[in-house]
């Protein structure tokens, strides 16, 4: 998960609450992102083809926006909604009924499915966190998974093996993943972090792992 940071511990949770449900987009938002998410000092637009996280500040302003997106995914990778939630978003904007947006369903999780072959992507929120699971099936390779930070001015691995993207000013940091493989009630622990594969590129180090069965 990451956690966006404005540069002064003061205004850290300003910044970092993250969502924990995402809408679909009924038409309340760009046409592109079929879902998006709203918080306190930011909104979160999510598709196959990218997630972009538009940051602003004290008094509402837009002030960076970094885009996540899988290099090499294929287009035909569809969004999946998942763990439905009971309330429902509406959207009473202005006095004309006709271009109100209401009974918007919002869930818990977003599922992107065949982003890479046999590789899955899972969005969901996790105590203020925006977290994502990639999933790849026995005989997928996750050496296909790459990502790439689009209006980001820096991308780096801290030694603890923290991710950390500079974007305006401002980081948004991924902790160090946590790899492994389900096995029955059982899971298995595999060696691994991110990696740099060069220019605002980031996949990850596998270590020795079972391929006949699943890796998360």
């Amino acid at each position: 998960g990451f956690l966006v940071a404005p540069g002064q511990i003061s205004l850290d949770r300003h910044y970092g609450v993250m969502p924990l449900s995402f809408e679909m987009n009924l038409g309340q938002s760009d046409p592109r992102y079929p879902f998006l998410a709203h918080g306190e000092g930011y909104t979160l637009f999510l598709s196959p083809a990218e997630v972009v996280l538009h940051l602003r500040d004290e008094r509402g302003r837009s002030s960076a926006a970094v885009a996540l997106r899988p290099v090499g995914g294929r287009e035909r990778a569809w969004a999946e909604p998942r763990e439905p939630f009971q309330g429902r978003v509406n959207y009473f904007v202005g006095d004309d009924p006709a271009r109100w947006v209401t009974d918007v369903p919002a869930f818990g999780r977003v599922q992107l499915r065949g982003v890479w072959e046999g590789i899955d992507i899972v969005y969901y929120g996790k105590q203020a966190r925006l977290e994502f699971d990639c999933l790849v099936a026995p005989g997928a390779d996750p050496a296909a998974i790459q990502f790439s930070f689009a209006g980001a001015d820096q991308v780096r691995i801290e030694a603890g093996g923290e991710l950390v993207v500079h974007a305006a000013g401002r980081e948004l940091r991924w902790h160090r993943p946590r790899l492994y493989q389900p096995a029955g009630a059982v899971e298995r622990t595999i060696e691994g972090g991110f990696r740099l594969t060069g220019g605002d590129r980031v996949g990850f180090q596998v270590g020795a792992y079972d391929r006949r069965l699943p890796l998360v």
